[in-house]
């Protein structure tokens, strides 16, 4: 849908469209590496690089001063989250000597964490997943980007990068912290920590927020972003 977009609109040059096709194609390429991965290296290496594939596709408008605004906001942002989410993986090795999620989560059951610890490490890992999936708290980037980039370029980082975000999220926090439960097809979080609960405030208060803001709103691409907040 983004090269087809990107074909018909006239945001994106003719002789243009060229490079544009190549960044969303390498930006599917780590998405579809992301969805795949169970090695903490490999998922920070897909994901700097789908940042700065988005990134580039957000300020590909050259002539429009929202656009280059939007890369730079994308971009910063970007590297705050891929530095706190490198903090967290940095833990995880020393809690398990090991860069598997599987031989990660296998170590965290047999010594669990400290509650100190296992706290700081979640919330630095939701603090940093929160950008890749546009949550509260480090949702705000969304409708700047959405809006300052070509049309095309805002669909498909509305979408696709929080698909990929999406799934980064499953890995770490069903993979990693969660295990079996009592009954057969149940499962209980690991630990003392009640992440679900987080999570689940997270959501309500990430949809609260963008549905309000987007009572206010005159820009169609700010009212979509802030609607799919």
């Amino acid at each position: 849908m983004g090269i087809y977009s990107a074909g018909k609109s006239r945001e994106i040059p003719a002789q243009q469209k060229t490079e544009y096709v190549s960044l969303i194609l390498g930006s599917t390429l780590a998405m579809c590496l992301l969805s795949a991965a169970n090695d903490l290296l490999v998922i920070f290496l897909c994901l700097v690089f789908l940042n700065l594939m988005t990134a580039f596709l957000a300020g590909y408008g050259k002539r429009s001063i929202l656009s280059t605004e939007a890369a730079v906001k994308h971009l910063v942002l970007a590297g705050v989250a891929g530095a706190l989410l490198l903090y967290v993986m940095a833990m995880l090795f020393l809690a398990s000597h090991s860069l598997n999620l599987f031989e990660i989560h296998k170590a965290l059951v047999a010594q669990p964490m400290e509650r100190a610890p296992l706290v700081v490490l979640f919330v630095t890992l939701f603090a940093a997943l929160s950008f890749q999936l546009g949550t509260f708290p480090m949702s705000l980037w969304v409708p700047d980007v959405l809006e300052g980039a070509p049309t095309p370029s805002s669909g498909f980082i509305a979408f696709g990068t929080r698909a990929a975000g999406f799934a980064v999220a499953l890995r770490f926090f069903v993979g990693v912290f969660a295990q079996a439960g009592d009954a057969p097809g149940q499962w209980k979080v690991l630990g003392e920590l009640d992440w679900p609960t987080v999570l689940a405030w997270a959501s309500g208060l990430t949809m609260l927020i963008g549905s309000l803001l987007a009572t206010r709103q005159n820009s169609t691409k700010r009212l979509v972003a802030y609607l799919v907040m």
